[in-house]
């Protein structure tokens, strides 16, 4: 802790969430709040940089006073490409300058079906509490997976959801000389893609 110091007039200022995920062509909303040291209370200018060059950056209000707050607009998403940006915040004021940096993640749509891998379609003398992989897939944020003992998804016998790598193990024991099928989906910002091509194998 700082001995004997000086405390002068300042502002302070922060911007959240920390990370937002959108699907265009939705806006990325931040909120940005300015606080007063010792009375502070001079106007504090905004301004936002690193979103796409494409897409637009307005505050609700700019400049506010130390004590309020105003909202950040990251507009025309539609025209962005599908990644991670990093946004950097400037806060401007008499004081000097104050950065602060926010990620927005952007998905265009949403993820193609995995494909599955272990076991294989077919395969035989599985254990009853297997372990299942399926291929990553480009721009998944989660992978949900579903065992089923018929063909139609009917009678679903074990899930998960909210995986983030491609594998997983069944959270419940499979019975003997069972016949299951099972299948998985990618999910990002912009919801579940579809289905792959459903497997099955025999305990």
């Amino acid at each position: 802790m700082c001995q004997n110091c000086v405390l002068a007039p300042d502002y302070t200022m922060s911007v959240s969430p920390a990370s937002r995920l959108i699907c265009t062509p939705a806006d990325g909303i931040f909120t940005v709040k300015v606080g007063s040291v010792l009375g502070f209370a001079d106007p504090l200018t905004r301004s936002a940089a690193g979103h796409s060059g494409a897409t637009t950056a307005g505050f609700s209000t700019n400049p506010v006073t130390p004590g309020g707050s105003s909202t950040l607009t990251i507009g025309n998403t539609g025209a962005a490409a599908a990644g991670s940006y990093s946004i950097t915040v400037t806060g401007t004021s008499t004081t000097g300058s104050k950065d602060r940096s926010v990620e927005l993640v952007v998905y265009t749509g949403v993820p193609a079906a995995p494909t599955l891998t272990t076991p294989t379609d077919g395969a035989t003398n599985v254990s009853t509490t297997p372990t299942f992989t399926w291929s990553g897939v480009a721009g998944a944020v989660t992978y949900s997976i579903e065992v089923a003992t018929d063909a139609a998804f009917t009678n679903v016998v074990a899930s998960a959801s909210g995986r983030a790598s491609p594998t997983w193990t069944a959270n419940v024991q499979l019975a003997p000389s069972m016949v299951p099928h099972r299948r998985v989906q990618a999910v990002n910002g912009c919801g579940a893609g579809a289905y792959s091509t459903a497997f099955s194998f025999t305990t």
